[in-house]
């Protein structure tokens, strides 16, 4: 099956170089060559580099994602020209691009404004009245942990080692565990420093980690005959438990400046359309 699979791989990819319109050199052009022109405008290859993302993919695969990029920047470019020769009154079109240009600037103004007005205002003090007093919003659907995860390969060397380091993880050990970890291939992730819920911490280790398994100040061991990972749990939350105060704070604040921004941002143009007036920068008629 899988030499099936290599097969087809190999011969779409074929079919696609003698599709395209270019050869694999045309992937080490230089960033100011001009790849397409529509009228007076110019793509260079530098748009494709800068818009496009080559990672994991083979010649083949790239050559194909620059080739209906290009196809469909000339579509594009040429519908426009012949969409704009078309119409004939463009007026309507030029003012809803205006009042739409004209909202969004205003949108993002508004949305600076708020922000550090408000991150200003805002302190502690307020996140922690607003926690207590409103912890039903704050209790946990999935658990909660800080710890240290180490994904080692079962059979090398070094693994008692390893386990030994991270059953007793003080500071003075972190660099050594480190270290090792490298010697070893080994994938280490430490996050003592900040609250990570389980399925995030899961999606790093090629093993199931049960909740049932999770106590503080603990070292779960889950091995296969592959992989062996170390999870060291140095506090954790179940399911139910209130959300740590640190982990909540960003939830606080974006709750706290949605209630706040209507009435600040009312109060704001209240005074600006009454300094305009002031100062003569705006004038009514009657």
């Amino acid at each position: 099956m899988v030499g099936v699979n290599r097969l087809a791989i190999g011969l779409l990819t074929a079919f696609f170089l003698n599709s395209c319109s270019f050869d694999l050199s045309f992937l080490k052009r230089k960033s100011e060559d001009i790849v397409a022109e529509v009228g007076e405008e110019k793509l260079y290859y530098d748009d494709l580099s800068r818009n496009l993302n080559f990672k994991d993919l083979s010649e083949g695969d790239s050559l194909l994602l620059v080739d209906a990029y290009i196809k469909n920047w000339i579509s594009e470019k040429v519908l426009y020209n012949k969409a704009r020769s078309e119409i004939s009154d463009m007026s309507e079109i030029d003012s809803l691009v205006e009042n739409y240009r004209r909202s969004l600037v205003i949108y993002e103004y508004e949305l600076a404004l708020v922000n550090d007005h408000l991150t200003n205002q805002m302190n502690e003090s307020q996140f922690r009245v607003f926690y207590k007093e409103n912890s039903p919003l704050f209790v946990l659907t999935e658990p909660l942990l800080r710890g240290m995860l180490l994904v080692a390969y079962s059979d090398v060397p070094d693994l008692q080692v390893l386990e030994s380091l991270m059953m007793s993880p003080t500071e003075d050990n972190l660099d050594l565990i480190s270290s090792v970890s490298i010697k070893n291939a080994a994938k280490f992730d430490y996050f003592s420093d900040k609250w990570m819920t389980l399925s995030e911490v899961q999606k790093n280790s090629p093993l199931p980690i049960k909740e049932k398994d999770l106590q503080n100040n603990h070292l779960v061991v889950n091995s296969d005959s592959m992989h062996t990972v170390f999870l060291y749990v140095q506090e954790f939350k179940t399911s139910g438990d209130l959300q740590p105060f640190e982990y909540a704070q960003k939830r606080i604040r974006s709750i706290l400046t949605e209630q706040n921004k209507n009435e600040f941002l009312r109060s704001y143009h209240k005074n600006l359309y009454e300094a305009a007036i002031q100062k003569g920068q705006a004038k009514r008629y009657k």
